[in-house]
């Protein structure tokens, strides 16, 4: 086994990928603390902080058009290291931002950073094409997103204990790894640029394969269950807290976020062992599966509303909010890996964009639902609308993958994943 993996990262852009993936996916101690930091330090209200999500995803797609004829400019290599810089960039506004409105720069500055940073897929894919392993993405993806999921295990454990100390101890840590992920970005994309000759094709099932993927439905899906596993966090994660805050003091629910953080990255780590194994079995079916569980943990986020929070139920909404992150990273693997399978690196590029897409369109309407109902009512009525929302995106996923799969079978059975 450690043969096979250090085999498999000889080279040194496998070795690096990981990490930059795991920088530049999220703000590492800031993704535990952020409504603690702004609620608390910088006195946003919930409703502020629902309305700068709601914004900065609105101002992103705004200007994805020009972002598209920028990243068709700039290539994949620029692209990512651009998103690098304003990661960067929106960490510093977040931090030391004097008032609201450089916040809100700060989240469109992060928003931006991740349109670009999402053509680190097509460069893991160029790469893999280029040495003859087009077909392993989803095994390279998975161990990518192991590493994020021990990096913010690591900044989870910490957080408590520096916010403790001083609210800006995490934001400090968080640029520091930013400015790490601008290092790493330049490194990668630099062993890309010297391994340019010698590409390999993928076999022609692949696009045959291609051409089955997508559609409507499928983009629609994709774009819910990302929103309710991105931003619907945001807000299972208010929930999560204004449940602790009947039973704990501030101090105390920033320390039962840090562990229980914690634990939703362990259980990220094992959803990403587990598709590694199981994805050859099931390919798309895995999708469907985790849908259901979608639903369940959503349902288990109100149980403290309907029923007297004892610690048997506070222990359910736990494992809810767990399960939400541990179908999140093999959903998207699985449809990045049927969007790569082709060997035009121009509709690799497009297919990944339009992903990107999808995702923000989903996270901006939901963001717009419950910032309407945050400044009407309680956090109750969005935990139920995102309910209503997966179930939707779960007979849709139902009902379009077996003509996908039927089409899928029939011009490649072979040639999904070694």
């Amino acid at each position: 086994m450690l043969k096979n993996l250090k085999d498999r990262y000889s080279c040194s852009f496998y070795r690096i990928y990981p990490w930059q993936n795991a920088i530049e996916t999220e703000f590492l101690f800031f993704a535990v603390c952020d409504v603690m930091f702004l609620h608390s330090v910088k006195n946003i209200s919930f409703a502020q902080i629902s309305f700068l999500i709601f914004f900065s995803l609105l101002f992103s797609l705004i200007v994805q058009y020009p972002l598209l004829k920028c990243i068709h400019r700039m290539g994949n290599r620029n692209s990512v290291r651009a998103g690098s810089l304003f990661f960067l960039l929106s960490a510093l506004c977040i931090t030391f931002a004097p008032n609201y409105g450089i916040i809100v720069v700060g989240g469109i500055l992060k928003c931006i950073g991740h349109t670009f940073n999402s053509l680190g897929a097509a460069l893991l894919k160029e790469k893999l094409v280029q040495d003859g392993k087009g077909t392993e993405y989803v095994h390279f993806q998975s161990d990518a997103n192991n590493a994020v999921c021990l990096l913010m295990m690591i900044s989870s454990f910490a957080c408590g204990f520096l916010y403790s100390l001083n609210p800006y101890y995490p934001m400090f840590g968080c640029i520091t790894i930013c400015a790490l992920g601008v290092i790493l970005s330049f490194l990668m994309t630099s062993c890309i640029e010297a391994d340019g000759a010698n590409v390999k094709s993928v076999p022609k099932s692949s696009e045959k394969q291609a051409r089955s993927w997508g559609g409507i439905p499928i983009l629609v899906s994709f774009a819910v269950m990302t929103a309710i596993t991105g931003i619907g966090l945001s807000y299972a994660r208010i929930n999560f807290q204004e449940v602790l805050t009947l039973q704990y003091d501030g101090t105390e629910v920033m320390s039962q976020l840090g562990y229980v953080t914690f634990l939703v990255f362990l259980f990220r780590f094992l959803s990403n062992v587990l598709m590694s194994k199981f994805f050859v079995r099931f390919k798309r079916w895995i999708c469907v599966g985790l849908q259901i569980l979608l639903v369940v943990s959503l349902v288990l986020q109100i149980l403290p509303w309907v029923y007297p929070p004892t610690m048997a139920i506070l222990a359910l909404m736990a494992i809810g909010y767990l399960v939400m992150v541990f179908v999140r990273d093999p959903y998207i693997t699985a449809i990045q890996n049927d969007s790569l399978m082709t060997a035009d690196k121009t509709k690799r590029q497009n297919n990944l964009i339009l992903l990107n897409v999808s995702k923000k369109a989903g996270a901006l309407l939901l963001s717009a639902a419950c910032t309407l109902i945050l400044r009407e009512t309680s956090i109750l009525p969005v935990m139920t609308s995102m309910i209503t929302f997966a179930v939707v995106s779960l007979i849709l996923l139902a009902v379009t993958l077996p003509r996908c799969a039927s089409s899928s079978r029939a011009a490649s059975p072979r040639h999904d994943i070694r």
